[in-house]
């Protein structure tokens, strides 16, 4: 989603709320199986633009695995 210069606070407001509603109703008919936990707007302030992260509980338990198996096991 990109956001204009000119929008003013409400606009902006109005347009993250259908945006994210859209895209987490999208994603939860398309992975019915999967829960996610978290979800987080990645935002590029130079372009306007944001992108919504959803986090799974299965691509956390595989990150972290990763992550003891990493250089730094012991701070996981």
């Amino acid at each position: 989603m990109v956001l204009r210069n000119k929008m003013n606070n409400t606009e902006i407001k109005n347009k993250l709320l259908e945006f994210t509603t859209k895209r987490v109703v999208k994603f939860l008919k398309e992975n019915p199986k999967l829960k996610f936990y978290a979800f987080a707007f990645d935002c590029n302030a130079e372009y306007g633009e944001v992108n919504l992260c959803l986090n799974t509980e299965s691509e956390f338990k595989q990150t972290l695995k990763n992550y003891q198996k990493g250089d730094s096991p012991q701070y996981y």
